[in-house]
């Protein structure tokens, strides 16, 4: 069920960005993401990936191979700029993997991402 948030929220981009990734609709995922994205493993701090032009090609990728993947929150906090989400990310043939998802918002957009090892 979409929900209206504040514009420029933190939660709006983070919603936001969950609605469009469940309807594998990558124009849409796309427009919460700064041009200077990056995406990291929080543990290591590795970065899986850099700039918008990647992280477009990687989810268009998957979003054609997974068609039904989908990604559920379990519980979400905000902090300011910060929303700390625990998901559940299924599909069919797959067992349902949690993931902590960290987003940073600035200016309306998600600039940083970093993802917690799969529990």
């Amino acid at each position: 069920m979409e929900q209206a948030f504040e514009d420029g929220s933190a939660v709006a981009a983070a919603e936001g960005q969950l609605m469009a990734y469940n309807r594998r609709d990558v124009e849409g995922f796309m427009s919460w993401y700064a041009e200077d994205v990056e995406v990291r493993e929080l543990v290591s701090g590795e970065v899986r990936l850099a700039g918008w032009s990647a992280m477009r090609e990687a989810y268009a990728v998957q979003f054609a191979t997974r068609p039904e993947r989908r990604a559920e929150v379990v519980s979400r906090q905000v902090l300011g700029e910060v929303v700390i989400d625990t998901e559940l990310v299924s599909g069919p043939g797959e067992e349902a993997v949690r993931v902590g998802a960290i987003y940073r918002v600035r200016n309306g957009k998600i600039d940083r991402v970093w993802f917690t090892p799969r529990f």
